[in-house]
């Protein structure tokens, strides 16, 4: 076996564990997150409560359950196509991703809007007060959320397919640039990057996936896109990893906060007190599993592109011993589907043509 097939090797088990370990982390969190929901709260629906706030309401809480399955999707799903050989089952599952997190997106605006009911009555009462604009900046930065979605799920549907990879990385970046305006418009989400000290901007993993998706078409040379497409990936595992461990500290100075009030408290208090530590407790384990993950994907991603750099040396090597070169189309597309394959795959990674 060569070092470009063992390293490659490596590089798909670390990222399958890397996605596992991620879902059961999100798992820890989401299902912590419900149980202390339940515990804590009693909603109940007020009498004579309209029909138009319960309908919204709905409409957003679907919405909302749809964001939550949106990572467990992406990294269940991300583990079985990576432990693949071929990587087959991409393109679906990219294509899944992106409808998921658009009709996420959709639920929730309509609920928001129904909820709101009559809104130009709305902003005719609040026209002469302060809140007026405040609620106008809240109406554009859901239409603008709005068009990034859906801009994100048709560049997410249109890049499985190489004849359209051009189109999907550019609708990524017009996607990006609208996140980012989106972003400076929200002063709450300045402070929190700011408090978080994000090591890298949100949008930049976006932009570069973007700009790999165009060169994965205009250039005919599959190892330019994949480095700088793993590259966003890194910058965006880097700034999980960061905000996993940031929140931990956070989670432990106010756990040991927690601890020293529960001190000062009577005996009767100490067992129901206990339950709630634990809850506590299993966030900071939820999280410190996602930073692991986000280590772990750092890694893969790293020797995924210390693969395909010594897979450019190896071919350049081969280039200036023989005279004899077979074209470089025909090594890169998969002669049924048309898609990019490296010239090691035995099958095709998007429609499973056997290629050798």
């Amino acid at each position: 076996m060569e070092t470009e097939d063992v390293l490659r090797l490596n590089a798909r088990r670390l990222g399958t564990i890397a996605l596992l370990v991620f879902s059961g982390g999100y798992l820890v969190i989401l299902l912590n997150l419900t149980i202390s929901i339940i515990i804590l709260s009693n909603i109940r629906i007020p009498p004579n409560t309209p029909p138009h706030y319960i309908t919204g309401f709905m409409f957003i809480l679907i919405g909302l359950l749809l964001y939550i399955i949106f990572p467990l999707y992406a990294s269940f799903g991300g583990s079985i196509v990576v432990s693949r050989i071929n990587l087959k089952g991409w393109g679906g599952l990219v294509s899944s991703l992106g409808i998921i997190y658009f009709s996420a997106t959709l639920f929730t605006t309509i609920g928001i809007f129904i909820f709101l009911g009559d809104f130009t009555k709305i902003l005719d009462m609040l026209r002469l007060t302060p809140l007026y604009g405040i609620t106008m900046l809240f109406i554009m930065l859901i239409i603008i959320f709005f068009i990034f979605s859906l801009l994100l799920m048709i560049s997410a549907l249109l890049a499985p397919s190489p004849k359209y990879s051009i189109q999907a990385g550019i609708l990524l970046i017009i996607a990006s640039i609208l996140l980012l305006i989106g972003g400076s418009m929200i002063p709450g989400l300045s402070l929190i990057s700011f408090f978080l000290n994000i090591p890298v901007h949100p949008v930049v993993p976006l932009i570069l996936i973007g700009i790999a998706l165009i060169l994965r078409q205009v250039v005919l040379n599959w190892p330019i896109s994949h480095i700088i497409a793993a590259i966003g990936g890194i910058f965006f595992a880097t700034n999980i990893a960061y905000i996993s461990f940031s929140t931990i500290s956070y989670f432990s100075l106010l756990f040991s906060f927690i601890q020293l009030l529960l001190s000062t408290l009577p005996q009767g208090y100490t067992a129901s007190s206990n339950t709630y530590i634990i809850f506590f407790f299993l966030f900071i384990v939820g999280f410190l599993l996602i930073g692991i993950a986000a280590i772990l994907g750092i890694t893969a991603l790293i020797l995924s592109i210390v693969h395909v750099a010594k897979a450019i040396s190896s071919r350049l090597n081969k280039a200036g011993t023989s005279s004899m070169s077979i074209p470089i189309k025909e090594l890169l597309y998969c002669p049924k589907c048309g898609s990019l394959v490296e010239p090691e795959y035995f099958y095709c990674s998007n429609c499973g043509n056997k290629l050798k």
